[in-house]
């Protein structure tokens, strides 16, 4: 049943317990029915989990009458929902910790694409390395002071979960920030003013969204498609800070994302380096 569900053969698995029947006419507990849905189509497993809760006591309120068992009306009968991962069923929770790293991302990114994009429309003269290093050190305070506050203040003040691994987000923050804004001052320097760079990059959002691998998990995207999306640092921040955060992960534990932020810092920040000086 789980390999047909996961191939998509089948919305759900429908569990009858050992010894339900018997516990059903006696109107005791200690077994019951258990059903698994495909969360994939939120709307879907929706409609199908209310479908078939409403069958389910239906006919085990006939079948039950039929033999002279204990009736129960639908509204008695107990039934226990339990997501299996976003446990509270709810967006503060589950999805803005994910969220927040593409806000996180985008703010950062916009701002510093659209920074440098309007140096090139000033005609302002090329930056010396030790400026350009001194630009993008910049950009990358500001990111850090975002991401502490994100997840030193506002996951405090909201009661989002928080507090795992704090000493290891003072070295994953900087990682982070720094990657994004080497990644948005390079992409700036190929834009003629900063209205163009903002026009092209916002609607990135989205697609940046469902790449990261929290809407959709990064082992059910094709193969070319899930290495492209670690091009971006909020993919690898899905992988570091939600572990980190929510999970109390060490360094260790994510040290592939850790790794991937690292490389993705040094060859942004090259790649904006060298394009400054022309």
């Amino acid at each position: 049943a789980r390999a047909a569900v996961r191939n998509r053969e089948a919305e759900g698995i429908l569990l009858l317990s050992e010894g339900f029947a018997r516990q059903a006419i006696a109107g005791r507990g200690g077994a019951g029915v258990g059903l698994w849905l495909n969360g994939t189509y939120l709307l879907r497993a929706e409609s199908i989990g209310a479908g078939l809760v409403e069958t389910v006591t239906d006919a085990i309120d006939d079948w039950r009458g039929a033999r002279g068992g204990v009736m129960r009306r639908a509204s008695e009968q107990p039934i226990l929902v339990h997501p299996l991962f976003n446990t509270t069923g709810g967006y503060r929770d589950y999805i803005f910790p994910a969220v927040a790293n593409i806000i996180l991302q985008q703010t950062l990114l916009l701002a510093a694409a659209r920074l440098f994009a309007e140096r090139r429309r000033r005609r302002d003269p090329a930056l010396a390395p030790a400026a350009a290093l001194g630009m993008w050190a910049a950009c990358t305070l500001i990111g850090v002071l975002a991401g502490f506050f994100y997840f030193g203040f506002v996951y405090w003040v909201q009661d989002i979960p928080h507090g795992g691994n704090i000493p290891a987000l003072f070295i994953a923050i900087p990682l982070f920030a720094g990657a994004v804004a080497a990644l948005g001052l390079w992409l700036g320097s190929f834009f003629a003013n900063g209205d163009d760079a903002l026009k092209v990059l916002m609607p990135t959002s989205v697609p940046l969204v469902f790449l990261a691998g929290f809407a959709w998990p990064l082992s059910a995207m094709p193969e070319w498609l899930a290495a492209l999306s670690w091009l971006s640092p909020a993919t690898c921040a899905m992988h570091l800070f939600v572990p980190l955060n929510q999970m109390g992960a060490s360094l260790a534990e994510v040290r592939g994302p850790l790794v991937m932020l690292a490389l993705l810092l040094l060859g942004y920040g090259a790649g904006f380096v060298w394009r400054a000086r022309r």
